[in-house]
């Protein structure tokens, strides 16, 4: 194996190792599984399964139109079976008035004292906003790009997730991932500044 072929294995097993701590876990918010993960779906999915209701009084009116998992049965099971995930303050108990609404007012956009104002339960372990949201976003994917947003660098993008140098472009569109002035098909290390050298190839 030549020194290019030791390269390109060596990057190749580094993203793989990189890229599986980062992808999707088997749960995200997108409760009814349309691509889209909204206050009016799937933020009402989650409180209506939290109050106890089933079967029609479950889904009706709040199914997205492109939703892959529509019947009562499925947004049950999927609910049942990440039952866990849902505890969002973290008290140990799953609550409509605080858990639900936790996520409710997170897929409307509120933030801050706004989003936790009264409904943190007082066992509590995750009680201040932005332990809130940090939580809610490892469980989110509102992009549906497969790349849960505390990890995504591009959230609201679903053709971008990773930006290396942090200059504002992603890396699927950057042609220098790591901005050291090598283009990323020369460069042994395209995503490791510390290494600007272009990849050795036999003449």
């Amino acid at each position: 194996m030549n020194v290019s072929s030791k390269n390109l294995v060596l990057l190749c097993s580094f993203y793989l190792l990189f890229s599986s701590n980062v992808l999707s876990s088997s749960f995200d918010l997108d409760i009814d599984d349309d691509g889209k993960t909204d206050a009016l779906t799937d933020g009402l999915l989650a409180i209506r399964y939290m109050f106890g209701l089933s079967d029609a009084p479950l889904i009706t009116g709040v199914i997205g139109q492109d939703a892959s998992r529509a019947t009562s049965v499925e947004i049950e099971a999927y609910l049942n079976e990440n039952r866990s995930n849902l505890d969002i303050d973290g008290s140990g108990d799953i609550s409509a008035l605080t858990d639900g609404l936790l996520i409710l007012r997170n897929l409307f956009g509120l933030e801050g004292g706004t989003l936790i104002s009264d409904v943190i339960g007082d066992q509590s372990t995750r009680s201040s906003a932005d332990a809130i949201t940090d939580y809610i976003n490892s469980i989110k994917d509102s992009d549906n790009d497969g790349y849960l947003d505390s990890s995504d660098a591009f959230p609201f993008d679903n053709t971008e997730w990773f930006d290396v140098d942090g200059d504002g472009i992603g890396d699927n569109l950057d042609s220098d991932d790591d901005n050291d002035g090598v283009l990323d098909e020369e460069d042994i290390d395209p995503i490791n500044s510390q290494f600007p050298l272009k990849i050795w190839t036999k003449t």
